[in-house]
């Protein structure tokens, strides 16, 4: 059922006492699952949905109901996730809780008003001793506020003790319940924390402090296995937090120290959480950095940059710093002001194409050099052809014809693309040398052992220079029912003779027939519609037919039309 075929077999009275409720971080926290806490009273449930589609697939709460009944929890779950489905605006924050009457009073609330308090403060102690979590809380909620001074040592501790007393000090794996304990128990103790880090958020303290909150929630995903995404969306929101209060300081020069000093640490982090740390930080700053500040974190992440790479290489090694500042710097439409400071990464292809065709609309000569660089280097891991096809057309919108000519020389020496070889014959001035330059190649190539691909292209240059007498002498030495089949009515019209007897040639090897059924039954009919039984026939008293070769196939066929 959908959610509102669900709510429709409520009355309006149940309905009404479930809106009552008080609902807190709805989230999806995987695809189509949803999570929240909904409070009753002093108490609050976890509520999970999951979806199909529109389909409701389960409703769960930890209030103990069973699975296919629905709670007050669930209800109110359904009614806002409804609204939020539906593009409603939803309120995520607990309301004024009025005082309620003992007639509205649990049977646990009534009981402790009439139970005496000195046999309380013994239960108390006693639950303090079994469970450290209940313990936590009640320090944190009643325990003296230190608002006014923290350091970071003190917040470390605090942060520990409540992993300690959640988790225990060994424990590698943990559920969502203790999950949710924890992150309850985390936002308890961090108000005052965020409250002294708004006081002194221009100050090397507060980056200290939040620096080492964050580094304590990394450093629990990376030990402790669990599937909550609960730890991430409150280290998200808790940075969120801590930049939205450092952008609003009127003062801006303070805010430039902060974001130099976070800059000066991330450079000098050995340990790899603790680099994870400080980069996630200095990352989600471009998502909050205002106008005024932008040049100055740009610049912040050209130091880096330079200092991760060192100057003296023409060329960059780490892809992620360059890739997240030329996502910065071109998302805020200023990369004609920074273009200089990108250099190619090595083996970044998609980079480095990326970058150079962004510099051809500002600097050709400079792209060139990019260019230039990266294939004097050998920056790629195997061919530059991408890199090369864009110099040419640098150099061709540069007037630098000469230089064009000996690239696609070079280049047609190393792969024989035809594209190139007509390039060259073109630009020839006269005939005489056009043709010295042809007669040169097919001396070369000619007596030249290739192999299928090499031979593929030198066909290429042998069609366009229609020359099949050629390709028949090349078909003699390399047969290829791939080639044959791709020129077959140009060589017919050729030397129909000279042809039928390369494929008899190519025919009588054993596994000749080729693995393609198409290719091969092309090739049959080809030769089946252009030649007689008595020439094909006259042609296998000169070639084999042994067993799975193309001539046997050959020969079947006409044995099975001449009994029809």
């Amino acid at each position: 059922m959908t959610i509102a075929q669900i709510l429709k077999q409520f009355d309006k009275a149940s309905l009404a006492t479930a809106s009552k409720l008080v609902i807190r971080e709805l989230e999806e926290e995987k695809k189509a699952h949803w999570v929240a806490y909904v409070d009753e009273g002093n108490e609050s449930h976890d509520v999970h949905v999951k979806l199909v589609g529109k389909q409701v697939d389960f409703v769960s709460c930890d209030c103990g109901v069973q699975v296919d009944q629905l709670c007050a929890h669930k209800t109110k779950m359904l009614l806002t996730l409804e609204d939020k489905l539906k593009g409603k605006k939803v309120v995520d924050k607990p309301v004024a809780k009025k005082t309620m009457s003992k007639k509205k009073m649990s049977e646990s609330v009534a009981l402790l008003h009439d139970v005496n308090q000195i046999d309380v403060y013994g239960w108390l102690e006693e639950l303090f001793k079994k469970n450290k979590e209940v313990e936590t809380e009640f320090l944190l909620k009643f325990g003296k506020s230190k608002a006014n001074n923290y350091t970071v040592e003190e917040v470390d501790k605090i942060l520990k003790d409540i992993l300690v007393a959640t988790m225990g000090r060994k424990r590698q794996e943990a559920n969502a319940k203790q999950v949710k304990t924890l992150i309850d128990l985390f936002t308890i103790a961090l108000a005052p924390v965020e409250d002294f880090l708004t006081i002194n958020i221009t100050q090397p303290i507060a980056l200290d402090i939040y620096l080492r909150v964050v580094f304590r929630l990394f450093s629990f995903n990376h030990t402790v296995y669990h599937t909550s995404t609960r730890v991430n969306t409150f280290a998200k929101k808790f940075t969120e937090r801590f930049l939205y209060t450092l952008f609003n300081v009127k003062d801006k020069a303070a805010i430039e120290k902060q974001l130099t000093l976070l800059r000066m640490n991330l450079q000098y982090q050995e340990g790899r959480l603790e680099y994870e740390t400080y980069w996630y930080l200095f990352k989600l700053i471009s998502d909050a950095i205002p106008e005024e500040l932008l040049h100055k974190y740009i610049l912040e992440i050209i130091e880096l940059k330079k200092f991760a790479e060192g100057e003296e290489e023409e060329y960059d090694s780490i892809q992620g710093i360059s890739r997240f500042l030329l996502n910065v710097v071109n998302k805020n439409n200023v990369f004609k002001q920074y273009y200089k400071a990108f250099r190619p990464v090595q083996y970044d292809e998609e980079f480095n194409l990326f970058l150079i065709k962004l510099v051809i609309d500002i600097d050709l000569p400079h792209a060139e050099q990019l260019c230039q660089l990266i294939i004097d280097k050998h920056l790629h891991m195997f061919r530059n052809d991408g890199v090369e096809d864009i110099l040419t057309e640098i150099k061709q919108k540069l007037g630098k014809n000469e230089d064009v000519l000996e690239m696609r020389k070079k280049r047609f020496a190393e792969s024989l693309n035809i594209d190139d070889y007509k390039f060259i014959i073109k630009s020839f001035k006269n005939k005489k040398e056009a043709e010295a330059f042809k007669t040169d190649i097919k001396s070369k190539l000619s007596k030249a052992t290739l192999y299928l691909r090499e031979l593929a292209k030198y066909f290429e240059i042998l069609d366009y220079e229609k020359d099949y007498v050629e390709m028949l002498n090349k078909l003699k030495v390399t047969p290829s029912f791939a080639l044959i089949n791709k020129y077959s009515k140009k060589l017919y019209k050729a030397d129909a003779k000279t042809l039928l007897d390369r494929i008899m040639m190519g025919g009588q090897s054993v596994n000749s027939i080729p693995s393609e059924a198409l290719l091969s039954t092309d090739l049959l009919m080809f030769i089946l519609d252009n030649y007689t039984s008595g020439e094909i026939l006259n042609k296998l008293m000169k070639y084999s037919a042994p067993r799975n070769s193309m001539n046997l196939y050959i020969k079947q066929a006409i044995i099975a039309n001449q009994k029809r």
